[in-house]
């Protein structure tokens, strides 16, 4: 079975998310922050990682970034349950919504939230 490296700082989000996960006979490794979840990984590399958007220490989109500079072709769920966010911020210049598997590409932390809130890599 694939395994799959949780990110969040949340136990009991990690903790749901793992008795899902196992009960459908996946391998679940977990992390309470991005740079523990990019340790872990660069350790035992997961076939899927679920990644909080906000977390201390390193948060989803820095993730995300150095995740796919190791391997671009890394297969990521970003998610969040809070934020502070506008709408705005998750909308292309031209005020297009980004949909799952749209790629933009900027390198400017804008851009990259845009990718990492829709997007699953």
């Amino acid at each position: 079975m694939p395994r799959i490296l949780i990110i969040d700082d949340e136990p009991l989000v990690r903790t749901v998310l793992r008795s899902l996960l196992e009960r459908e006979g996946y391998t679940v490794m977990e992390a309470s922050n991005g740079r523990a979840g990019l340790a872990l990984w660069r350790h035992t590399p997961s076939d899927l990682v679920l990644t909080d958007m906000f977390m201390p220490h390193q948060d989803g989109i820095e993730v995300i970034v150095q995740l796919t500079r190791i391997w671009p072709h890394a297969k990521i769920i970003a998610m969040t349950g809070g934020g502070g966010w506008p709408m705005s911020v998750f909308l292309t210049p031209d005020l297009r919504p980004f949909h799952a598997g749209t790629y933009y590409p900027g390198n400017d932390r804008k851009s990259r939230c845009h990718a990492a809130h829709f997007a699953c890599f």
